[in-house]
């Protein structure tokens, strides 16, 4: 997928048709867009048990994205992406 890295947008992330389980919520998601196409120092890391994102030290940079929208029948889940510096990236869903 190819957008635009200074324009904001909805980004529709399309789940496997056997994802288990048949309905589910947008608590049930958190994300990251994970810069692939540099060396940095660390990213984020969805934390079940606090709720929030935990920043783990490496060799990755990464940014939250905010899951907007789950469609537990179309099995999609649509994400805020809200730009971001040019390069290749990894979205990582969990």
């Amino acid at each position: 997928m190819n957008v635009s890295p200074v324009l904001p947008s909805d980004l529709v992330i399309q789940l496997e048709t056997s994802y288990e389980p048949d309905s589910f919520e947008v608590e049930d998601f958190a994300a990251e867009l994970n810069l692939i196409s540099e060396i940095t120092r660390g990213h984020w890391q969805y934390n079940y048990g606090t709720g929030k994102f935990d920043w783990m030290p490496d060799d990755t940079i990464s940014w939250p994205l905010h899951v907007s929208a789950v469609n537990a029948i179309d099995k999609t889940v649509t994400v805020k992406f809200n730009g971001s510096p040019s390069g290749d990236y990894a979205i990582i869903l969990f």
